[in-house]
């Protein structure tokens, strides 16, 4: 995994998030296809943060339970958002079918 590049995210930026939850959800597909394929060491993921002095929320340190509350967090929000994408579409798809 590369130093963690934090693009600039309207939905992250706007809020309060730590760089911990910006880290997590900017490296997230690549986290979860690993975490699916060979589970998850979340000591490995508080250990690699904690090198690349990414911190918690509140400027803390991560620990193992910290990267997966938050990475819970994270994957929560992405449904959410990818649901609400889902929906809109299909709100517009039966409209635009409706006025035809």
């Amino acid at each position: 995994m590369n130093p963690p590049k934090l693009k600039t995210l309207a939905i992250l930026t706007q809020s309060t998030v730590s760089p911990l939850y910006r880290w997590l959800w900017e490296e997230f597909d690549l986290i979860e296809v690993n975490r699916k394929r060979y589970g998850t060491d979340w000591q490995a993921l508080a250990e690699l943060a904690n090198r690349y002095g990414i911190m918690a929320g509140r400027g803390k340190k991560p620990t193992a339970n910290i990267v997966r509350q938050t990475f819970y967090r994270v994957r929560a929000r992405r449904n959410r958002s990818v649901m609400g994408r889902f929906n809109r579409s299909v709100q517009a798809v039966t409209t635009s079918s409706l006025v035809e």
